[in-house]
């Protein structure tokens, strides 16, 4: 679910380079947040998804 749906990668060490490529509109999601780490350690990605249609905006 993580790259898959959320389209989160660590492109580096412990989210240093992400990738965000969210598929949610192809799942019928129009608003989600997404909050991904790594254990105890802080290093941690996140963002609010937010798609409108009326506008066709992301």
């Amino acid at each position: 679910m993580t790259e898959g749906l959320a389209g989160v990668v660590d492109k580096g060490i412990m989210f240093q380079e992400v990738e965000i490529s969210p598929r949610w509109y192809f799942a019928g999601i129009t608003e989600t947040f997404v909050n991904i780490g790594y254990g105890n350690d802080g290093n941690q990605v996140a963002y609010d998804y937010s798609y409108n249609a009326g506008n066709k905006s992301v």
